[in-house]
């Protein structure tokens, strides 16, 4: 975890915000804390932001991170006939547990066939 301090003054804020959305736009935050200052000198916000660190690089204007999605993967052409029938049905059972639990289905672990007999877990 890392900590990120931006001062942006009240009056004539507009590259400071630039750079401070920046910022959030490039990174995954975990908090914001935000604190208003009244100084001899002006107002301005303080700004103290918690945020993973992460491989993020600006290429061509596009921010690129190793939050990316993963290639998925087409179990019809990894998997023999019957295996992928069985996991087709064990695919439909998890979706009908989750509906019934109002929870999304990769919230019902998989484990939870073998323990209750339907699939052993391989």
């Amino acid at each position: 975890m890392q900590i990120q301090l931006f001062t942006i003054p009240v009056l004539d804020n507009v590259t400071a915000l630039k750079e401070m959305n920046q910022f959030l736009r490039g990174h995954r935050i975990l908090d914001v804390q935000q604190r208003f200052v009244a100084a001899e000198h002006g107002a301005y916000w303080s700004f103290s932001i918690r945020y993973l660190l992460s491989a993020i690089k600006e290429q061509g204007g596009k921010l690129v991170g190793n939050n990316q999605k993963k290639k998925k993967i087409d179990y019809k052409t990894t998997l023999s006939e019957d295996a992928f029938k069985v996991f087709s049905l064990l695919r439909v059972c998890r979706k009908e547990i989750a509906q019934e639990d109002a929870v999304p289905a990769y919230r019902i672990p998989k484990a939870y066939f073998a323990f209750v007999g339907i699939y052993p877990i391989c």
